[in-house]
């Protein structure tokens, strides 16, 4: 007998299905997961759904819209701290560096809780020309639960293989999932 899955999306079944097995239960350690895949191919949706509607504990970052390592640390501490506030509008919690982010990861996530999710929607934007993201950001995020003694799982979205985003030096090899094009009749029964 089939298992019921979270999140029915037909031409998704085989990365829903991957996906599942990989959150497997609520306090499992989970690797590092990158999704890549084209505009408009699911990936952003299906996991906020998976995790949503599995009520994980879970913080999302659309890179677009933070400019520093700063912001993006400030926007995580108040989603976990603040997690019904939209938008982190009067955050009580600076964040300098990447060593503050640690010291108050550990104080607000407990280490016997279950997994918590930080996604990181256009996380190729982590590591841009022109940003003003530390060069060492998006490698010390792929091993941020060695880093912290939690059990946090990062998730990267990205329209880019990993392969084209990787540093010579990356420690961490996260599990990559690929979300393939739609084909003809999977767009006809999406539109119906």
């Amino acid at each position: 007998e089939r298992k019921t899955r979270v999140v029915e999306v037909d031409s998704r079944v085989d990365q829903i299905d991957f996906l599942e097995r990989l959150f497997g239960e609520p306090c499992d350690a989970v690797k590092p997961i990158y999704i890549s895949g084209g505009p408009k191919t699911g990936k952003t949706t299906i996991i906020k759904e998976m995790l949503k509607s599995r009520s994980l504990p879970h913080v999302y970052i659309d890179c677009v819209s933070v400019f520093n390592d700063k912001a993006l640390f400030e926007d995580i501490i108040s989603q976990i701290t603040n997690p019904h506030l939209k938008w982190p509008f009067g955050n009580s919690h600076v964040c300098s560096n990447f060593y503050q982010f640690i010291r108050l990861l550990k104080e607000y996530i407990t280490s016997d809780s279950q997994t918590y999710y930080f996604v990181f929607d256009v996380c190729d934007r982590l590591r841009s020309a022109g940003q003003q993201f530390d060069s060492l950001l998006f490698d010390n995020l792929l091993k941020i639960e060695s880093l912290t003694d939690l059990n946090i799982c990062p998730i990267f979205i990205s329209q880019i293989c990993f392969s084209d985003l990787r540093t010579s030096d990356s420690s961490r090899e996260p599990i990559c999932v690929t979300f393939p094009p739609y084909s003809e009749p999977d767009l006809a029964t999406i539109i119906t």
